[in-house]
């Protein structure tokens, strides 16, 4: 039996994918998630469909740091029912809760895969660890591995960025957007649409809102994708809702429309359909007056990846 455990819907896409090059052997699935709404719930019964055994792993926890320790203290001695994997695919390999499964374990090898652009970046949040305060938490929890143990035992990493330089050698490319079924889609007679990826820049809601109204009398754009973490609405805008991560969805979007323009501000998802065949990607600047470390180093990054800047709005 080999483990493979995920964090999150994109994941969960890569996972089935290793899943079907391994297809004469059996996997147990872990789901590791802090909520569990109708887009997590899709896929975590897509990930039931192809595994064996497969579990969904609460891992939201009392925001003071007493309650996260006692947490991982007792994590995951209640859930796993297997304390032998032949082998284990993660992504994630900086997360202490995934860590602490690992210590719990026996296991043959280890296989990692892409997090996202964490992956692709220089100097990744993924790769750094506070050597101190995390040599104390590891003792308190019984936590035996750190990023750069499994670095090291590691032996080879699944990837959806071929053409880019990965922070973890040993590279095998999965394409895993190839395959796509007809699914719920916008009512438009239109051959050509046009979407707006959602995502909340700021914490007041106001601003959001303005913002989107902003883009959307610019660019004349057809409809919304939401952020899942988005709780306010527009009334005056059209939105897609779906189960499905924005990828599946243009995938099968594109057996209907013979091209998709895509606007997004910072999305890492621009990156994951910008070779897709039918799409155009156009990056929106934002220049705000606040300093946003987060938005200098996104649009950073897409520079180095050759992902040029469509259009520069003040907000």
């Amino acid at each position: 039996m080999n483990l493979i455990i995920c964090y999150t819907p994109l994941q969960v896409k890569i996972a089935e994918y290793i899943v079907k090059k391994y297809s004469a052997e059996k996997f147990f699935g872990v789901f590791l998630g802090s909520e569990k709404n109708d887009k997590i719930k899709f896929y975590f019964d897509k990930m039931s469909s192809f595994c064996e055994k497969s579990i969904y792993i609460d891992i939201s926890v009392e925001t003071n740091k007493l309650g996260y320790l006692f947490s991982l203290i007792s994590f995951p001695k209640k859930y796993l029912s297997i304390s032998f994997f032949e082998k284990v695919f993660l992504a994630n390999v900086n997360s202490l809760w995934i860590q602490k499964i690992l210590s719990n374990i026996i296991f043959e090898e280890l296989y990692t895969f892409d997090d996202g652009l964490g992956n692709i970046i220089k100097n990744p949040p993924i790769l750094v660890e506070k050597w101190l305060s995390r040599k104390i938490i590891n003792c308190i929890i019984r936590n035996s591995y750190s990023v750069k143990k499994l670095l090291k035992i590691n032996k080879k990493h699944f990837t959806i960025y071929p053409k880019y330089k990965n922070i973890i050698s040993n590279v095998e490319t999965l394409n895993i957007f190839s395959n796509r079924e007809p699914s719920d889609l916008p009512s438009t007679t239109k051959d050509e649409i046009s979407i707006l990826i959602g995502q909340p820049i700021f914490a007041d809601k106001d601003r959001n809102i303005s913002l989107i109204n902003k883009v959307f009398s610019i660019f004349n754009i057809d409809f919304y994708y939401p952020h899942p973490r988005e709780y306010y609405h527009l009334s005056n805008i059209e939105y897609i809702y779906s189960k499905m991560i924005f990828e599946d969805y243009i995938s099968e979007l594109l057996l209907y429309k013979s091209k998709i323009i895509v606007y997004t501000f910072f999305s890492s998802v621009a990156l994951n359909i910008a070779n897709f065949e039918g799409v155009e990607v156009r990056i929106i600047k934002l220049s705000i007056s606040e300093n946003r470390d987060d938005i200098t180093n996104a649009y950073r990054l897409f520079e180095e990846l050759g992902i040029d800047t469509y259009s520069e709005i003040e907000i």
